[in-house]
């Protein structure tokens, strides 16, 4: 393991032990879920495309992105701005 890994692992944990002690959650939930009101944002208050808002958002494949909504939305990111437009 180089230096730099060994010290982002480091960082990584510290962080986790901030977030958990200071609000329950974990540093990985705390990410996700402001990527997941981000991705609302954006799929909601813009045209942009998927693949311009998987750039915006720092996810490096569409299909990692489109997964990741399903999973925390229960539909895709067309779904939802599609059943975002009928409301």
């Amino acid at each position: 393991m180089t230096y730099i890994n060994k010290k982002s692992r480091c960082i990584s944990r510290f962080f986790n032990v901030l977030s958990k002690e200071h609000t329950t959650f974990t540093a990985k939930k705390i990410i996700q879920d402001r990527v997941l009101l981000e991705t609302k944002r954006l799929l909601l208050s813009t045209e942009l495309n998927l693949k311009q808002i998987c750039v915006e958002l720092g996810f490096v494949e569409t299909a990692h992105f489109c997964q990741f909504v399903k999973l925390k939305l229960g539909m895709t990111p067309t779904q939802f701005r599609e059943h975002a437009a009928v409301i």
